[in-house]
């Protein structure tokens, strides 16, 4: 009886051993929730939600604002850890908002220097003009965002570059 027992159940647990048994995979946070936490500047979290497969470059809404990216996010709310993570991860350092404004102009408005930085390392076009035609620069100046306005500079931007009206980043800090 043991021998007729052990049989049967090789014999079942061999046929459904040529089937693998699914295990559960993370589901991956929407493109919101995303932006959410490089916004905060939550690494740790940020990174779990990336290793889970959501995309660096998801585009979703923060601040009210629609095409806005994790990269924007973190770069508008002086997350400096979390732009790293980011293009480490792969995340497109050009790639703009729904007004084409770039993570570069946004290290102006979330007055980080730092960020500026991270995101010139890693190749982005100083001069890349939004709608308005306002370089990363010019709204730097405009903000008065000085640190940012010295790492653009720094970095070979064009102050004598034109942008809305004619005026190049020098004239508007001489009018600031």
């Amino acid at each position: 009886m043991r021998l007729l027992c052990f049989t049967l159940l090789t014999g079942l647990l061999a046929g459904c051993g040529s089937t693998p048994v699914a295990t559960a995979q993370p589901t991956p946070p929407a493109p919101d929730a995303v932006v959410r936490l490089a916004e905060q500047g939550r690494t740790d979290a940020l990174a779990r939600a990336l290793d889970a497969g959501a995309d660096p470059n998801a585009v979703g809404r923060g601040m009210g604002l629609d095409r806005w990216t994790p990269l924007i996010g973190a770069a508008a709310n002086d997350r400096p850890e979390a732009v790293r993570l980011l293009l480490e991860r792969g995340a497109d350092p050009m790639l703009p908002d729904s007004t084409g404004n770039t993570p570069l102009r946004y290290s102006a408005e979330g007055l980080s220097p730092e960020s500026a930085r991270l995101l010139i390392e890693a190749g982005v076009d100083l001069e890349a003009r939004n709608e308005e035609g306002t370089t990363p620069l010019g709204w730097a100046v405009f903000k008065g965002a000085d640190d940012v306005v010295t790492v653009l500079l720094d970095a070979g931007a064009d102050i004598e570059g034109t942008g809305p009206g004619g005026r190049t980043a020098l004239s508007r800090a001489i009018r600031t």
